[in-house]
């Protein structure tokens, strides 16, 4: 059963902003850039390239970022099924990224530190708004 007040099917005006065409446009191409931003960063500041934390760093990195491509491109072309892959991404990626957070926060509370705390809530948080309002998007008739 849907939330009646994000559900775009029922008139409310919340779940009318949500589903809108280009607020899902700002959603994936902020996804997109952010993505590509955490990436770099990632890359340019491990000190070993061979270890195993990073090459599957890099592989969720660029994963991230192709999801994040499908889904513009998805919303460009009018494709509802890689609009609804990435729906499925971002889903199990947003419960990945809260398993993730709260296992480093319960067994190195002092490696993540004041500002990973941080970006970790942020990005917790992003992945739930795309997600919410790629499903009110994928919910409304744009035909």
């Amino acid at each position: 059963m849907a939330c009646a007040s994000l559900d775009p099917r029922s008139g409310s005006s919340c779940g009318q902003c949500l589903g809108s065409k280009v607020t899902n446009y700002v959603l994936g191409y902020l996804q997109t850039v952010l993505w590509f931003l955490c990436f770099i960063g990632f890359v340019s500041q491990t000190e070993t390239t061979q270890s195993k934390e990073f090459v599957m760093g890099v592989i969720a990195g660029l994963l991230m970022i192709t999801f994040a491509i499908i889904f513009v491109v998805g919303l460009h072309k009018d494709r509802r099924s890689y609009i609804k892959a990435y729906l499925i991404f971002c889903a199990v990626m947003t419960i990945f990224l809260i398993l993730g957070f709260f296992v480093n926060l319960f067994t190195q509370p002092a490696r993540i530190g004041l500002r990973g705390f941080i970006g970790n809530l942020v990005m917790i948080t992003l992945n739930i708004i795309t997600f919410i309002a790629v499903r009110a998007f994928s919910l409304t008739d744009h035909s």
